[in-house]
C-alpha cells in the first residue's frame, strides 16, 4: 500500500520528499488522503519533516484535493506543533 510505505518514511524529510515526488498526481492525492489511517500514530517527530514536505506538494496538487491535509495540519495537536511557522499559520486562522 503507498500510503504505508509513505507513513514508514514520515520522520525523514528527504526519504518522504523523493518518495511522494515519485507518484503521478492521481497516487499521490490518494496516498495523501490514505494518511489519515495513521492519524492515531501521529508524534512530535512526525510534524515537521512530514508538514513540511506535504506543504512543499501543495502547488503539484489540485485545491480540492489538500483540503484533508490543510484539515489534518489545523488538528495537529498544540504540544506537536514544534515550527513557529507552522503555529503562525494556524494562529492566523486559515482552518
Amino acid at each position: 500500500m503507498d500510503a504505508e510505505q509513505a507513513w514508514a518514511r514520515m520522520a525523514d524529510r528527504n526519504a518522504l520528499d523523493a518518495y511522494l515526488r515519485s507518484l503521478d498526481s492521481e497516487r499521490l492525492r490518494d496516498v495523501i488522503s490514505s494518511l489519515d489511517v495513521y492519524e492515531e500514530h501521529f508524534s512530535p517527530e512526525h510534524v515537521i519533516p512530514g508538514s513540511i514536505v506535504l506543504l512543499n506538494l501543495l502547488p503539484n496538487l489540485r485545491v480540492n484535493a489538500t483540503v484533508p491535509l490543510l484539515v489534518a495540519i489545523r488538528e495537529l495537536p498544540n504540544n506537536a506543533l514544534q515550527s513557529d511557522r507552522l503555529q503562525r499559520w494556524r494562529a492566523s486562522g486559515n482552518r
